[in-house]
C-alpha cells in the first residue's frame, strides 16, 4: 500500500518541480541587489534560459531531498493521526463503557 501512495507522490513531484525551481530562481533575483537588473524577465524567460544555459537537469536540481522530505512528512503525519485516533478511540470507548 505504501508503495502505491508514494508512486503518484514522486511522479507529481518530477513533474511539478521544474515550475517549483522556476519560482525560486524569479524570487531569488529580487534578493539580489548587487545585479543592475532582473536576471529573467518572467517565467518562459527563465524556465528557457535555465534550461538551456544549465541544461535541463538544473531545473531538477534538488529534488532528491524534497521527495525525502516529503516521505518523512507524510509517514510522521500518519504516525501521528493513528496514534491520535487509538487514543481517541480508548477515551470513547472508555466512556461509553461507563454510561
Amino acid at each position: 500500500l505504501a508503495s502505491l501512495m508514494r508512486r503518484p507522490t514522486v511522479d507529481l513531484l518530477s513533474a511539478v518541480y521544474p515550475l517549483d525551481t522556476v519560482k525560486k530562481r524569479l524570487q531569488a533575483q529580487t534578493f539580489r541587489p548587487s545585479l543592475p537588473h532582473l536576471r529573467y524577465r518572467g517565467m518562459t524567460d527563465c524556465f528557457i534560459r535555465t534550461a538551456a544555459e544549465e541544461g535541463p537537469r538544473a531545473l531538477y536540481r534538488g529534488l532528491l531531498p524534497t521527495i525525502v522530505k516529503s516521505m518523512a512528512s507524510t509517514g510522521l503525519t500518519f504516525a501521528i493521526f493513528t496514534g491520535t485516533k487509538a487514543a481517541l478511540g480508548g477515551i470513547k470507548s472508555d466512556v461509553a463503557g461507563e454510561n
